[in-house]
This record gives C-alpha cells, structure tokens and sequence, in this order.
C-alpha cells in the first residue's frame, strides 16, 4: 500500500493565555508513532508568519508532506490568524494554484460553511487535489479524535473518492455530528 507520507500542520494560537496547552502536535506524534506519517509542525501568530512556511510548504522539497494542516479558529468562508481575518479567497490567493497533489484540511469550526461552488472555487484556485474542513463548530477531543481517522484513512488511501468513501461508510456519525465537507478532483 501506498503512503502519503507527510503533513505540514499550520497550528494558531487557541487561547489568548500563553500557557494554554492545546496543541495538534500530540495528534500528530501519534500518527508517527503509531503509522510512521511524518510531520511538520509550525506555531502560526500572524499572517506574515503564515505566508513564510506556506511558502516552505509549497516548494517541490516539501512535496511528501502533502497534507497541510490549518489548525485555527475558523467561520464560514475562512479563518482568523490571531486577530486577522484571512478568507478563503485571500489564502487562495496565497497559494496561487501551487497546491497541485496536496490535500489542504481546515482543522477549524465552519471555514467550510459556504456554497458548495465557492469550495470548488478555493479547489480549483489552489490546485489542490482535495479540500477537508467542518461545516460546524466542533468540540476539541470529538474532532481530534476524528482526526485521527482521517488522517489514518490517508495512510492507506491514495485515491480521494477512496478516502472520502471509506469516512463515510465507516464513520457516518462523525460525519453528520462534525459536518465534515469532502470535496476533491
């Protein structure tokens, strides 16, 4: 079987404390751990900071980490960076078509809260091979839990029609309770 062998997660602060301890990065080292899906971890404070590893992430020597990971506060139609507000237009953006054979997944509440068209669009802007996010708000351990999941189903899953397919059949509450929105080429 094949592996998609990495994730670049792009983590923002979840409380306003310092020393609050909330964090994607045990997710993440149970995944290396447990399948060996290597990863990359960034604390993101500001859009300038975001805009730096996206363009680390974007380059050709970071091509096996093929799913980026945008751990933020979200709503409908983006996410907030701190206190700035960055659309799925402006990310788009951002990401200029750049994404080809990546997945891009919105660890958020509600980016993926839009018209159906408007995430084809962000698809299509990107040249992602796959958009994943949460149509809902989601509470921590139920959507940390599910992703594991997830990103186990990509551990084996090449083809996203396979992932998607295996989420729903095996998963259906997940699905339905998180609002979890698939939409691939």
């Amino acid at each position: 079987m094949t592996k998609l062998q990495g994730i670049f997660s792009f983590e923002g602060d979840w409380e306003t404390r310092l020393d609050d301890k909330k964090s994607v990065l045990p997710l993440l080292d149970t995944l290396q751990r447990v399948e060996g899906m290597r990863f990359i971890h960034r604390r993101i404070g500001t859009v300038p900071e975001l805009d730096h590893y996206l363009k680390k992430w974007l380059q050709r020597g970071y091509d096996h980490y093929s799913i980026g990971q945008f751990g933020f506060h979200g709503a409908p139609g983006g996410i907030w960076i701190g206190k700035e507000w960055l659309s799925l237009d402006d990310l788009a953006k951002k990401i200029d078509g750049r994404a080809d054979r990546r997945v891009i997944f919105f660890d958020t509440c509600k980016t993926l809260k839009v018209r159906d068209t408007r995430i084809k669009k962000f698809l299509s802007d990107t040249g992602a091979k796959a958009v994943i996010g949460y149509t809902k708000d989601v509470e921590w351990i139920a959507s940390a839990a599910f992703e594991l999941m997830i990103f186990e189903a990509f551990c084996y899953r090449t083809q996203m029609r396979a992932v998607k397919n295996m989420l729903w059949t095996n998963y259906p509450g997940m699905v339905k309770k998180l609002g979890l929105k698939f939409e691939y080429r």
